[in-house]
């Protein structure tokens, strides 16, 4: 049977997909959640590994089922660094950079037979996608000024984790396919909600509603990424369905 390890950084991105495994059992895997069921005559694992490269190593490298593992499917959503891009582009990573923030730049290029697959099944099925180069960085990008930085790289989009899932899968011999869709565009500016919110999402309330008695703008912004996320979150669990049911490896 087909074995593929779904990661992804928030348990907010792939919460409608969660609902659709058969049989799933949740359990604890270092700081991040393990799924574990099946899905369309497939075996199912989800990995919730929290965000940034940190939280890759140290729950990635815990997995204990790697050898029974077909591939690895990365998902997630990501930031555009490019005009191309809008908002709940579906776009598949084929070269990935990483940047530490020291001018030190590392490049993993996807090339296989999986993707080859991934694109045909899209293109059947009329999904509109793109292939491109994406940077991993260190931090969440959030201004225009920040992405204006980035720009030297020739990267369409970024995140934080993709690099680090890349590296992984190519030391225990893992094909890789990585999918993001577009949350913030290129010239939008991302509100900062890292003093709301853990490596998981999840919100510190009590420091939330401080802030909101401070600024009320807050709600408001709170509620246009809540509809965002909404979108993204719908595309996310439409595109795995597909690709899980339609892939055969």
């Amino acid at each position: 049977m087909i074995s593929i390890l779904i990661i992804s950084a928030l348990k907010e991105e792939v919460k409608y997909f969660i609902s659709k495994i058969k049989g799933r059992e949740k359990s604890k895997i270092g700081s991040g959640e393990l799924y574990k069921g099946f899905l369309h005559g497939k075996h199912i694992y989800l990995l919730i590994t929290g965000i940034g490269s940190e939280n890759i190593k140290l729950n990635l490298n815990q997995f204990p089922y790697k050898d029974k593992l077909t591939f690895i499917l990365s998902i997630g959503i990501s930031g555009g660094l490019s005009e191309e891009l809008c908002f709940n582009d579906l776009v598949i990573q084929d070269t990935i950079l990483s940047f530490d923030g020291n001018k030190s730049i590392s490049s993993i290029t996807i090339s296989n037979n999986l993707i080859h697959k991934v694109t045909n099944i899209l293109s059947n099925h009329n999904i509109p996608f793109h292939t491109k180069k994406s940077l991993t960085t260190n931090e969440i990008v959030r201004s225009i000024e920040a992405k204006n930085n980035l720009l030297q790289f020739d990267a369409s989009l970024i995140d934080m984790e993709t690099y680090t899932i890349a590296e992984i899968a190519r030391s225990n011999n893992l094909e890789i396919l990585s999918l993001r869709v577009i949350l913030d565009t290129y010239m939008d500016i991302l509100p900062d909600f890292s003093r709301f919110t853990n490596d998981f999402g999840k919100l510190k309330i009590i420091s939330l509603i401080h802030q909101i008695l401070k600024d009320y703008n807050l709600i408001i912004k709170l509620i246009k990424i809540a509809s965002k996320m909404k979108i993204v979150k719908a595309k996310i669990s439409s595109v795995l369905d597909l690709l899980l049911k339609e892939l055969v490896v």
